[in-house]
């Protein structure tokens, strides 16, 4: 079949770059899923773009869809013949409507009943008829995190469209939103190309742009970036600073990148480089350049769209805005200098923390109180436990200074340089340093055990907050991060390995507001583990496996991924005693749903046979094993060793699959469901008793084996 290549590119003014690269994706799946619905094959599909221009190639596309033979169902069968078995008017219409005599009508079994059906031959339509059906709403499926409406237009985008090209190979595919028409003119570099560019044909499009001043592959541009930004950073001897994160901003932020290099005065190096730094990345978009040993130099690259002409004065601009940023900081550093953070303190009265949940000083006697219980579940020693209650009670003052005041970004960053220069120890300041960690699903975890339990603290109160006062996130919108504070907890909990009661906690932040909601509470608890799955998924843990490692009591939680990892890698290497592990479990976990009470008291005189008591002998066991297991999950923590956590897991699941020959042995000899209550109630005990302990490792019984 003949195929041609088609160009869709949708011109719009400037777009934010973080709205570029997901509106991409948006367009290329839902292209794809059109065509496919419309059976139109091709070979391979790219989404692209600029600032200005979102762009899709569909390379051999078929110019029309295959023929196909579809059945066309017409009236019930007992309307389409009469009372002598003539053919009724409705049989005859229906034929005479398909073309065909009434003797080619054939009857099939349909979802309505038997219909008369006609098997009739589609011809496929051309492709270009179909795009043009498709087009309109494909064009604008893009979900952007903000749109707009202008002038006299309804359509909302993420901002105005200004004009569309749709070109299978030299033809134009005509379709319109609104008033804007498809067509084959394009625009080139905003500053050095054309305001008005023809694209001869669909494969013609990148060199004709590339002539225009636009690098329409974002791959093409990246590596081109990446490449100019190498050269100028070696050129001024050093190597860039956070490559990647920067690139990235600068990739749709240019359309004809040239990379040039400035400089600033060394007396800006006297500030915490965090500054500079934030500066030239955040703010700017700049890529810093440090040492090879990592010390700030007093440089940075940065990337223009356009040419070479009159770099000269595009560098002298930059570093003037660049400068006079700095320059403020060091006001700013200077001035907040003047007080110690704990002078500060008071301040924290003035500010409110969430309209409805009090002032930050409230907050902060709250994170504190919270803090030292998650200090004390973590074992940390007086030294340790007193680093993270003071951490706790200086983590907010920063947020009244001025310089974070003006870098919003350096939040808890800074509070943690303001701390070490106010006199207080190593310990306090970097556990208010990293407090905010993790920010993201991909950032650093706070690197200390005060630092955990201070950021733990911190983003529990403000879930509890929000949701006591019945602001908990929704499908589309989630205000204050409640679940990015989850996801935080989730991940500090289940990487670490932290024996901690989260839902214990929870429950003391939400009374620390007056909150004793049971609904409150169980919406706090699907919200974490959602977070936790999460997580876990993140890290490849398949469904039941999540299943059976967040199975447990919240309290053993911070196992979960290690365990997760253990019966996987025993999955892999030794699955038959996996499978005896699972069938200790299942099988009294199966039957203890039954029990008549939550007694674990056993009477053995009342055993009737040998299995029983064997079983007797074998809960003991579990419950040593899981013992143990709690004892070394602590241990390995404190010794911040979560990696032996997952050899313990192997070794507690190889012990219980010992004890499945005996739990199989009860089931064989022994009617769990006896008649006599006494008997019944002492053999549901004990496997309650042995569910208890396997759960105290995994739960098991959510594993699907074969």
């Amino acid at each position: 079949m003949a195929t041609r290549d088609f160009l869709l590119e949708i011109g719009t003014e400037e777009l934010p770059s973080r709205f570029v690269p997901p509106a991409l994706e948006q367009l290329r799946d839902e292209v794809a899923a059109a065509l496919g619905s419309w059976r139109l094959e091709f070979d391979s599909i790219r989404a692209t773009g600029t600032p200005r221009r979102l762009v899709l190639l569909v390379e051999g596309l078929a110019e029309k869809q295959p023929d196909r033979r579809v059945e066309v169902q017409g009236p019930p069968k007992q309307a389409c013949f009469d009372a002598e078995g003539r053919p009724t008017k409705a049989l005859e219409g229906f034929a005479k409507a398909q073309g065909v005599d009434v003797a080619q009508v054939t009857f099939a079994e349909t979802e309505k009943g038997i219909r008369a059906t006609i098997a009739v031959d589609e011809p496929g339509r051309p492709a270009a008829e179909v795009l043009a059906e498709i087009l309109p709403r494909v064009a604008l499926c893009p979900n952007f995190p903000k749109t707009m409406r202008w002038a006299h237009r309804k359509v909302r985008y993420g901002r105005p469209i200004r004009w569309l090209v749709a070109l299978l190979g030299s033809e134009v595919v005509p379709f319109a939103i609104e008033d804007i028409h498809s067509g084959r003119v394009s625009r080139g570099h905003r500053f050095l190309g054309q305001e008005a560019v023809e694209i001869p044909s669909a494969d013609a499009y990148r060199q004709t742009m590339r002539e225009q001043y636009v690098m329409v592959d974002h791959e093409e541009r990246r590596e081109a970036i990446r490449a100019q930004v190498l050269a100028a950073v070696n050129q001024a001897g050093g190597v860039p600073m956070h490559l990647e994160e920067v690139l990235e901003e600068n990739l749709y932020l240019v359309e004809w990148p040239t990379a040039f290099t400035g400089r600033f005065s060394e007396e800006f190096l006297g500030l915490p480089h965090v500054v500079p730094t934030t500066v030239m990345r955040k703010h700017q978009k700049y890529f810093p350049v440090a040492t090879a040993e990592g010390e700030l130099l007093p440089c940075f690259v940065a990337v223009r769209n356009g040419g070479v002409e009159h770099i000269e004065e595009v560098i002298r601009g930059n570093q003037i805005v660049v400068h006079g940023r700095l320059r403020d900081a060091v006001f700013f550093f200077r001035n907040d200098l003047d007080r110690t953070l704990a002078d500060r303190a008071k301040d924290l009265e003035r500010v409110v923390f969430i309209h409805g949940l009090g002032s930050l000083a409230e907050k902060t006697r709250r994170v504190e109180a919270l803090t030292l219980s998650v200090a004390r579940a973590l074992g940390l020693d007086g030294a340790d436990a007193e680093h993270a209650r003071r951490a706790a009670e200086l983590c907010k003052v920063d947020l009244t200074t001025n310089l974070v005041i003006e870098f919003t970004s350096l939040q808890g960053i800074l509070g943690g340089v303001y701390a070490a220069r106010g006199g207080e120890s190593p310990a306090v300041a970097a556990a208010i340093g990293e407090h905010y960690r993790p920010a993201s699903a991909d950032d650093e975890l706070p690197a200390t055990a005060a630092g955990c339990a201070l950021s733990i603290a911190d983003k529990m109160d403000t879930v509890a907050g929000v949701l006591s006062i019945g602001e908990a996130p929704t499908g589309t919108a989630d205000p204050h991060g409640v679940r990015r504070r989850l996801q935080g907890i989730a991940a500090m909990v289940l990487r670490k390995s932290l024996p901690l009661d989260i839902m214990g906690l929870a429950r003391e932040a939400l009374a620390h507001y007056g909150c004793q909601d049971t609904a409150v509470e169980g919406q706090l608890a699907d919200l974490l583990r959602q977070r936790a799955e999460a997580v876990l998924e993140l890290h490849g843990i398949g469904m039941d496996l999540r299943d059976a490692a967040l199975g447990v009591e919240w309290g053993r939680l911070g196992q979960a991924l290690a365990v997760a990892r253990a019966v996987q890698a025993l999955d892999t290497e030794d699955p038959e005693v996996l499978t005896a592990a699972w069938r200790a479990a299942t099988r009294p976990a199966n039957i203890i749903s039954k029990r008549e009470s939550d007694s674990i008291e056993i009477d053995a005189s009342l055993f009737e046979s040998e299995s029983e008591g064997a079983l007797l002998e074998s809960v003991g066991r579990m419950e040593t094993v899981a013992d143990v297991f709690d004892r070394r999950v602590v241990k390995a923590f404190l010794e911040e060793r979560p990696r032996t956590i997952e050899s313990q897991a192997l070794i507690a699941l190889r012990s219980l699959a010992l004890e499945a020959p005996v739990v199989d042995g009860f089931f064989d000899e022994v009617m769990v469901m006896a008649e006599d209550p006494r008997l019944r109630a002492n053999r549901l005990a004990m496997l309650y008793r042995a569910h208890l302990a396997v759960t105290r490792i995994a739960d098991l019984h959510a594993l699907r084996r074969d």
